[in-house]
């Protein structure tokens, strides 16, 4: 637990941040506070998160997953999650 005012909790990526290729950082917006994430785009993100959380395979198979995520099956909380999770290592 920390006290108010410590930043000794604040987190920071293991690893220099991984660069994202230009044409990829492009994104179009369908309505106000929706952004669509590209089908290229998430799948580079599934895969940031499967590397950098330690713990992800005890939550997802990686590989049913993935199956899931292509067909559909995902809901959009637990992918923009899972999207918002991996971003912090992508710069």
């Amino acid at each position: 637990m920390t006290t108010e005012g410590d930043n000794s909790a604040s987190i920071h990526p293991a690893q220099p941040g991984i660069r994202l290729p230009q044409q990829l950082q492009q994104t179009s917006h369908e309505e106000p506070g929706s952004i669509e994430v590209s089908r290229e785009v998430a799948l580079f993100l599934i895969e940031i998160y499967f590397e950098r959380h330690y713990q992800a395979d005890l939550l997802f198979h990686k590989r049913d997953f993935i199956r899931s995520y292509k067909s559909g099956r995902i809901s959009d909380q637990v992918s923009r999650a899972i999207f918002a999770f991996a971003s912090v290592y992508v710069s």
